[in-house]
């Protein structure tokens, strides 16, 4: 009890200051001279330091001054009782009644949570009548909900962190900044906020931590065991901070330890912080530490190199992150060497995987869209959950792939957006919909779920059927994220959500679960990555320091939207000058720590990992006036950077299996132009059946737009109306057979885009009508629609190979014989006769090319680029031997005159001989596994994100050139 009241402030004792300040030197890092320093006068027995407070700048500092504590007395083969050990925001945040624990003191039961702050601040929002804090919000919100408020509330509990460095509330901001004329009206509304805020806590019982910290400040406490508090390598302590040890100054010693020699003591004040003059001082930095990377990936390549010559780098060295970007890559390059590393700082829950399966599943309660149900389909274990969902008897589960193929081929078939649409267009759909439908049930029962059970309860269920079918419950690392979650379900299931539903609550979970930090897992042989702050307690020989840049060493913050550099100064907050002040200290220190025993490297970075520039930081540029221009060409030499890079090559190739002889049994009429354009694409294509995907697209590609023309077409031909000479009834038909046909492919509701399209159809086909009944009335008949171009059980065959395909529609008339008629639906459409010939190119020797792929047109000399109409006419000539025959297309153009009959006259049987010579040589080519080389160029290239423009140095033609050399 005396000792309590030792240790606590007595505000009616006699104030009286005990605060001394000692220098420890820096000829050696400050880690070992702290533990020498707590240790003096221990002579034997267990080093008892259990009657110290410590107080250090970070937990990383805690745990390594516990380790070293620990290894100092192992070295006498004794054991330590350690001090208390605390780092500011763990003495901010103790009062009368609360006691640390460990290394993260709870604060007492009433203090509010983040999640309880978070949900307070979004109740006084919602509520709030924007037009009274106008000020505060000049622009009114698109939509004035939860997420609104979720996202406000985030901001403005930041501005009350930063503004609580110093222990403030927004009342004392606005009467200071006010009476500097700084956004007065702004900073008075905010208060008025935060008043309610308050008032908003006090309701439901909870204290805020702005309060918790000013109570903290005005009476301070620490445990009873403790009568003497030390605060060591504190350069840079809050402001709050300082008020509060001078309480604590009354009543018990304190001292300040300083790593800095006793001959720069003018150059601190009394707490130990680096006055301004370090601004100006010069850096003793040899020019032969300091080396530059490219990007951050750069940088990390450079440590690498530095401690390429050690066999154990873990003993000796230890690289600084000030750069949070270097982490991810440093930590891939090492890992690519066999060496592992630890971050002290922890990874951040939001870049776990189970973040971003909580992310989208969050996004599906809300937006129930079709888009994200796919992407949360490749996460692992979604698919398989969906497809073990509810398996009835004698059947058996979906697998993955075919859950994921059967919704890319839906969304390539029908567009439709949300669950609700895709239901509707399942009644429709005549393909095996197994897939589809079980999935879709899966992810219904788990909405159903997340809406109307507690989030506690269904979360948890629809994550163990998720992640029971993948291999991660053994993972470490998964596990804690999995503990953290549930903790944090916990905290969340505890909030009173008044008039809000489950997608809010899910909310501000992910918000809450996405803040807090995994820690991560420290092996024995570990290369330690500390951030900035934290390389002053870092204890091995040579140090590489990465992300040397302005802006991170030294740290600056431009442009706060709420507390600029000017306000931070008036209301005493840490501000860019002390924080130049203190990083050119630390700097000055880890150099002169290991000048006669050791090594520091600094590395800077000349872009970001988005390609932005970086300067070098302003502390390599602190040389005496004379070496300045020596250190500045140093700085911005000529060098390998990301705004010059190596010329890029590709990391691999791709090796296509060797042609199977049973790929190519038959041939479609229209793949011949494929072979045509490219033989290797053709393969690709044809052969190893491979198709671009496109699942962004919210409208109808060139190819489904022509299938919907052509759909209604073939619909209007089979029906009574075909005979119709009537332009408006024809017209009214296609009106019925879009719409019916539109509902049924994709559904009720209709995007802006497919509208717009469904009203050029419209538009196309009315004008088509008017020259389908002069057709009708000139004594045109249609006499079949999508018809086969020969029976199956008598194929058309050409060099043996079997020619499939369908004619759009073969009309007759009494006196001019048969024609073929096949609709294009191209914007401006291109002439048949040019669909199917063209000139030779300028840089094209037609010598070189083979006789079958060159005609005579015209008078001139020509390559077949296609030969759908020539194959028709051949395929219906044993049909019908002896009616003439024409053909060509019905061009369906974007504008009146291109919606036309475009019959090709020229097409005779001298051309049609050509025509199927050309066809017989790419049959021979195809039976003869010839699909090399590539053409050089295509028009229409859907694998161009496979070939980069240069198909022969993508890919690996091994398995396709024998053939190639062999026709050669």
């Amino acid at each position: 009890m005396a000792a309590q009241q030792q240790s606590e402030l007595d505000l009616f004792a006699s104030p009286r200051r005990d605060v001394g300040i000692h220098f420890l030197g820096w000829d050696r890092p400050l880690l070992p001279l702290a533990v020498e320093f707590l240790a003096q006068g221990w002579q034997e027995g267990p080093l008892d330091l259990t009657h110290l407070a410590v107080l250090v700048p970070t937990r990383n500092a805690s745990r390594r001054l516990r380790e070293s504590l620990a290894l100092f007395a192992a070295t006498r083969n004794a054991g330590v009782l350690p001090p208390v050990i605390l780092n500011p925001d763990d003495l901010l945040s103790l009062t009368s009644g609360a006691s640390p624990q460990d290394e993260s003191p709870a604060p007492p039961p009433a203090t509010a949570s983040k999640a309880e702050s978070l949900l307070a601040w979004i109740k006084v929002l919602l509520d709030t009548d924007l037009e009274t804090v106008r000020n505060l919000f000049p622009v009114e919100p698109v939509e004035k909900n939860f997420s609104w408020g979720l996202r406000t509330a985030r901001e403005l509990m930041q501005v009350q962190s930063l503004l609580g460095e110093g222990a403030h509330n927004t009342s004392y901001a606005a009467k200071v900044l006010a009476s500097h004329d700084l956004e007065p009206e702004r900073w008075e509304e905010f208060s008025q906020l935060e008043r309610a805020f308050f008032r908003q806590l006090e309701k439901e019982g909870r204290l805020p931590r702005a309060m918790l910290r000013r109570q903290a400040v005005e009476s301070p406490v620490l445990p009873p065991e403790c009568t003497q508090l030390f605060l060591i390598g504190l350069p840079d302590p809050p402001p709050a901070l300082i008020p509060l040890v001078e309480k604590i100054a009354e009543r018990l010693p304190v001292q300040v330890i300083v790593h800095a020699p006793e001959s720069s003591a003018p150059q601190f004040d009394e707490w130990g912080r680096p006055l301004a003059i370090w601004n100006d001082r010069h850096q003793e930095i040899p020019d032969h530490a300091i080396h530059q990377g490219a990007n951050p990936t750069g940088q990390a390549e450079k440590v690498c190199e530095r401690l390429a010559r050690y066999e154990q780098p873990h003993l000796v060295a230890a690289v600084g992150v000030p750069d949070a970007e270097v982490v991810a890559p440093l930590q891939k390059s090492l890992a690519a060497r066999g060496l592992s590393s630890f971050d002290p700082a922890g990874e951040a829950m939001s870049r776990q995987g189970l973040s971003h399966l909580l992310r989208t599943l969050r996004d599906l309660v809300s937006s129930r869209s079709l888009g994200t149900l796919r992407e949360l389909l490749r996460i692992p274990g979604v698919a398989e959950a969906a497809g073990f969902f509810q398996v009835p008897d004698g059947s058996s589960a979906y697998p993955p792939t075919a859950i994921l193929q059967a919704f890319d081929k839906f969304h390539e078939a029908h567009l439709c957006s949300t669950m609700d649409e895709a239901w509707g267009i399942l009644e429709h759909v005549k393909d095996d919909k197994g897939p589809l439908t079980r999935t879709l049930q899966w992810t219904q029962e788990a909405l159903r779920n997340l809406e109307y059970e507690p989030l506690e309860k269904a979360l948890p269920q629809v994550l163990e059927d998720i992640y029971q079918h993948t291999n991660l419950a053994k993972d470490e690392e998964f596990s804690a994220a999995a503990q953290l979650l549930h903790r944090v379900l916990d905290e969340v299931a505890a909030l009173s959500f008044a008039g809000q539903g489950p997608t809010e609550r899910f909310q501000l979970f992910l918000t809450i679960l996405e803040e807090q930090v995994l820690a991560s897992k420290r092996h024995a042989d570990a290369i330690e990555l500390p951030g900035w702050l934290e390389l002053a307690w870092e204890d091995a020989p040579h140090l590489v320091v990465t992300g040397c840049n302005d802006g991170l060493v030294p740290e600056t913050i431009q442009g706060h939207p709420w507390l600029p550099d000017q306000a931070r100064r008036l209301l005493g907050l840490r501000h860019n000058a002390t924080r130049q002040a203190r990083d050119a200290y630390l700097l000055a220190s880890l150099l002169a720590s290991r000048e006669n025993d050791g090594q520091v490297d600094l590395i800077f970075g000349r872009t970001n990992s988005k390609g932005d520039p970086l300067r070098p930081s302003r502390l390599l540029l602190a040389t005496p006036p004379e070496v300045l221009h020596e250190r500045v060409n140093l700085l911005f030499r000529d060098s390998i950077s990301a705004t010059d890079p190596l010329p890029w090559k590709m990391g691999w190739q791709l090796t296509p299996p060797a042609p199977d002889p049973e790929q190519f049994q038959r041939i479609s009429v229209t793949a011949f132009s494929s072979y045509l354009n490219c033989p290797f694409r053709f393969y690709l294509q044809h052969g190893l059946k491979m198709n671009a995907l496109d699942l962004e697209r919210m409208e109808l590609n060139a190819r489904d737009f022509g299938n919907v023309m052509h759909d209604v077409l073939e619909e209007f031909a089979k029906g009574g109306t075909a005979n119709s000479e009537s332009a408006r009834e024809i017209a009214e038909c296609f009106e019925d057979l879009l719409s019916d046909h539109l509902t049924k492919k994709y559904g009720t509701r209709l995007s802006a885009p497919l509208l717009i399209q469904a009203s050029s159809m419209r538009q196309r086909l009315g004008w088509w009508a008017h020259q389908e009944a002069q057709q009708r009335q000139a004594g045109w008949s249609i006499l079949e629609t999508e018809t086969y171009l020969a029976p199956k059980e008598d194929p058309f065959r050409i060099g043996g190979m079997i020619i499939k395909g369908k004619i759009d529609r073969i009309e007759s008339h009494p006196d001019e014989g048969l024609r073929i008629l096949d609709f294009k639906t191209k914007k401006k459409p291109t002439p048949v006769d040019e669909a199917h010939l063209r000139n030779a190119r300028r840089d094209e020797d037609l010598s070189a090319l083979p006789d079958w792929m060159k005609a005579t047109y015209k008078g001139k000399e020509k390559c077949w680029t296609n030969l759908q109409i020539p194959l028709y006419l051949l395929a219906l000539r044993d049909r019908y031997p002896n009616q003439p025959r024409t053909a060509g297309y019905v061009q369906l153009g974007a504008a009146m005159g291109d919606v036309h009959l475009n019959l090709w006259e020229e097409l005779d049987a001298e051309l049609l001989e050509s025509a199927g010579n050309c066809a017989l040589g790419i049959i021979e080519n195809i039976q003869n596994e010839v699909f090399w080389p590539p053409a050089e160029k295509s028009k229409f290239d859907d694998f161009a994100d496979l070939l980069f423009g240069d198909p022969k140095s993508a890919i690996n033609a091994v398995n396709l050139k024998k053939k190639a050399n062999d026709e050669e």
